[in-house]
């Protein structure tokens, strides 16, 4: 490992004092940590306070990416220290003048600023990890990593930052309540750690302790904070009352604009004002209660808008409703069984999660109003279905009740087994009658071999049907076998989805098929002045139908990455392959590129281009046509508080080259958000979409004291882009207000 000398401050900004006799250094990769009083740290951002001085120190980060090793860049210093309450984190990063990029930014909107990263694995036999991250001006982002580090799921922990932009560089201070996360109750915790900088401008991402991915994941190499004893996590409830206003009204070229009529208090059905209620109690370290009574599951901000038409499958969307974040972890499985967008509009939800030692457990139940049909519908492609009907395929009218349950055990580091159950009730309104019941439980495990290797398997069962009449029954194998080190990438795995297989709780939009698949990629690691590596890589993919073992679709999927200097990123490929639909089989081609950029602070840009041969996706009329879909973003940050971001799509469709396009669609978004300070922010979405000949606009002024702590008040409109069109104008104000009250 390579130790770097933390470099002093300039005249008149504030220097850390040196580390006094009794302050703790690093062994390779532990920390002995210092107990000391935090209630003497007044968090700035600036390391003033003479405590620091005794508090850990740690130093020495090598570069992880975007070429595995040599000197982190600059000087980076650590401080760290912990009382009963909380821990505490300083970090003094030392860089050229004018390489810094910092920006205010609103909670989890980074950009690419430069920023230091604290990870966290109280459990020493999860490879699961939480998140903290912190740019140069304090402005907060949170996940939590799961497999290794592959995977990051959003998460809202309570915690406090600030930062300060220096003359060289920067510093940040961090305290992270120990209510905020989830640890083992022993008297004595040993934590692992990875402490990390990232630096925009470079896309450069250090870290300590030295970590390669030759000998296994970054999880699997993390550092250790040693000896800390009499951790407190105080009663640990939160309760989180809300109140949501909203008022619309709509109109048509044949309707004059009218408002809505509606109830003024909001219970089952939405009314002007709604009330909510959010419980989170911490039972012990590991496990937390959460209840949601007409819980807020509205978004502040819409969904990123995706082309939705000419496809075969729904889209997928990102969760961002808090009920759902915490713990969502816990429900991870190799093949994803819980997708909590299927649970629409909850009148009522209870989730129960946690983690003792080696096992982890988690149950939520949530009951949904307005449930949305299944994501699976019998597809006329595919010989041998059932010709049964699931009773999912139309839920308009009626509510649902879900509820699923998971349990694992870790074993060996990176290792574990795990149960996974679901239970789904289509109702008849006020619970008057089940209309239609699903049942699965699935078994699914991972083993981690010599560092570098690693199989996961998932075997699943399912019951579904319309009650009263005979269901649909139907299984789920899944094995992967996964090998990786620092430049070669190996994967091959192979699955096998039933035609009577169902998973009502998930994103599942296919059954009825065996896929099967395998990946190759290798990193060259060039590390010159303007090229840091060559990606090349291969996707090889057939697919069988599960009843007649006729084959259904192959591809083969070449590509080449390249990292660039300046920020920049380039990717391409060709994909070449043949694919049934509607009992036919379509030879589909196609090529693509994509370039991302970000080579100044105030700027970053990607292009996105695919053509080729690309099937009509409708039953009654099939054909192989030819696309080109274009996507262009742009994003300017003018000065620190404000941010503009442009983007267009466009996606042409033909079915012979000589003719005009069966489809012309042009989506054109412009956001543009100014942030006074951290807490208060206004902002403005115009979207055009031709496809729906639509125009849509939204307004929002937002104050965010903390976490849950907020006031929101917005204006929607939503308008046709001809005078004439049967879709209707509507309009809406709403205000939100909600209230974090910890005790």
């Amino acid at each position: 490992m390579t130790c770097l000398i933390a470099g002093g401050a300039l005249a008149g900004e504030p220097a850390l004092a040196p580390p006094s006799a009794s302050a703790q250094f690093i062994t390779p990769s532990e920390v002995a940590i210092a107990r000391l009083d935090g209630r003497a740290i007044s968090l700035d951002g600036l390391l003033k306070e003479g405590l620091w001085a005794q508090a850990s120190v740690v130093r020495g980060l090598t570069r992880l990416e975007p070429v595995e090793g040599g000197p982190g860049f600059g000087d980076a210093e650590f401080r760290i220290f912990y009382d009963e309450q909380a821990l505490y984190v300083g970090a003094r990063i030392t860089q050229p003048p004018g390489i810094t990029h910092a920006h205010i930014f609103q909670r989890d909107q980074l950009g690419n600023d430069d920023a230091i990263l604290v990870y966290l694995k109280p459990f020493s036999s999860s490879d699961n990890a939480y998140v903290f991250k912190v740019n140069p001006l304090g402005i907060q982002r949170d996940s939590f990593v799961v497999q290794d580090g592959n995977v990051a799921i959003p998460w809202d922990g309570v915690w406090d930052s600030e930062g300060q932009v220096l003359a060289d560089g920067y510093s940040v201070e961090l305290r992270i309540p120990f209510r905020t996360v989830r640890f083992p109750m022993t008297e004595r915790q040993d934590w692992g750690v990875i402490l990390a900088v990232e630096t925009g401008s470079r896309a450069q991402f250090d870290i300590w302790p030295a970590s390669s991915a030759d000998r296994g994941p970054p999880l699997a190499q993390v550092g250790t904070l040693q000896g800390m004893y009499g951790l407190q996590r105080g009663y640990d409830l939160d309760l989180l009352p809300s109140v949501r206003m909203r008022y619309s009204g709509e109109g048509s070229a044949h309707e004059p604009f009218t408002w809505d009529q509606g109830r003024l208090l909001g219970g089952k059905q939405p009314g002007v004002i709604d009330p909510g209620l959010d419980v989170r109690y911490g039972i012990s370290g590991g496990t937390v209660l959460n209840l949601a009574l007409n819980p807020d599951f509205s978004q502040v901000e819409a969904d990123s808008d995706q082309l939705d038409y000419n496809l075969r499958y729904p889209l997928y969307l990102e969760e961002k409703r808090p009920f759902f974040l915490e713990g969502l972890d816990i429900f991870e499985t190799p093949i994803p069984l819980l997708y909590t967008r299927s649970i629409n509009d909850a009148e009522a939800g209870l989730k129960l999660t946690g983690k003792e030692g080696r096992y982890v457990m988690g149950v939520l139940s949530a009951w949904d109003v307005t449930p949305p049909p299944s994501r699976i519908q019998e597809d006329p492609t595919l010989p041998g279905g059932t010709g049964r009907a699931s009773g999912f395929e139309d839920s308009s009218g009626k509510e649902a009740l879900t509820t699923v349950g998971r349990f694992s055990m870790d074993l060996l580091p990176g290792s574990r087994v795990g149960l996974f159950v679901a239970d789904k009730q289509i109702l008849e309104p006020s619970f008057e009658r089940r209309a239609a019941q699903h049942d699965l439980v699935s078994l699914d495990g991972k083993l981690q071999l010599a560092d570098l290797y690693s199989v996961t398997a998932q075997a699943s069962f399912s019951r579904t049907g319309e009650v009263g009449r005979r269901g649909l029954l139907g299984g789920l194998y899944y094995l992967k076998a996964r090998r990786e080190d620092r430049r070669l990438l190996l994967e091959a795995e192979a699955a096998y989805y039933a035609a009577g297989f169902r998973a009502e709780a998930s994103a599942l939009t296919r059954v009825n098929y065996i896929p099967t698949q395998a990946l190759a990629a290798y990193k060259f690691e060039i590390n010159s002045n303007w090229l840091m590596y060559v990606k090349p890589e291969v996707l090889g993919l057939i697919t069988h139908d599960a009843t007649t073992r006729e084959r259904l679709d192959w591809f083969a999927k070449p590509a080449v990455s390249l990292l660039l200097a300046g920020n920049t990123s380039v990717k391409g490929g060709y994909n070449l392959g043949e694919e049934a639909f509607a009992g036919q089989h379509f030879p589909v081609r196609s090529a693509y590129v994509n370039l991302e950029t970000s080579p100044l602070p105030w700027l970053a840009a990607s292009v996105d281009v695919e053509g080729g041969r690309r099937i009509n996706y409708k039953v009654e009329d099939p054909f192989l046509g030819r696309a080109l879909d274009t996507g262009l973003a742009l994003t300017l940050r003018p000065s620190t508080a404000a941010q503009v971001e442009l983007s267009y799509i466009k996606s042409l469709f033909w079915r012979r080259a000589e003719e005009a396009p069966l489809a012309n669609v042009n989506l054109m978004r412009a956001k543009v958000t100014y942030n006074f300070s951290a807490k208060w922010s206004v902002r403005t979405i115009v979207q055009v979409n031709t496809y729906y000949s639509s125009i849509q606009s939204n307004l929002l002024l937002a104050y965010v004291y903390r976490l849950g702590t907020a006031v929101y008040l917005g204006l929607q409109d939503f308008e046709p882009l001809k005078a004439a069109s049967e879709e209707k104008t509507q309009r809406g104000v709403f205000m939100k207000f909600s209230y974090l009250w910890q005790l």
